[in-house]
């Protein structure tokens, strides 16, 4: 199985880096599609938790997963800088709730190390600058 992370291991490129709960998180910018203000999120009932709903995005309708509830990190607050991260995942549109997008950088694949853990949500670690930011694997987070 091909993984959304893969080319970006193999031959490194750029990354969007994000944060969660104070740590840094990154994705492939090839799979970033849009980074927007926090929209109005329609609720969808008898969905996991962690789906906070769903927007319209460019006449998409497209399901928001909220990370905090994904890593079951507790409640926090929106603010001004918590946005959205719309991005491709197995062909499909995908929002991603995040407290604020911070930098985009590229990577070789000598900064990319695989994570210790390898059965959640992080593929790999990218280890540039003085934070290591964690590589989510996608196709587990919104499995």
């Amino acid at each position: 199985m091909i993984h959304s992370y893969d080319d970006l291991v193999q031959n490194g490129g750029q990354i969007l880096t994000f944060k969660v709960d104070d740590v840094f998180y990154a994705a492939d910018i090839k799979m970033v599609t849009d980074i927007i203000e926090l929209p109005e999120i329609t609720f969808i009932p008898h969905m996991p938790e962690y789906i906070s709903g769903v927007i319209n995005h460019g006449g998409k309708v497209v399901p928001v997963i909220d990370l905090r509830k994904r890593f079951s990190l507790g409640k926090r607050d929106y603010d001004y800088k918590t946005c959205v991260v719309v991005m491709t995942v197995q062909e499909m549109s995908v929002g991603l709730v995040v407290e604020r997008a911070v930098d985009a950088e590229n990577v070789r694949p000598s900064d990319i190390e695989e994570s210790i853990r390898k059965n959640g949500f992080v593929s790999h670690i990218i280890n540039t600058g003085s934070q290591p930011k964690l590589l989510l694997d996608y196709d587990k987070i919104i499995g």
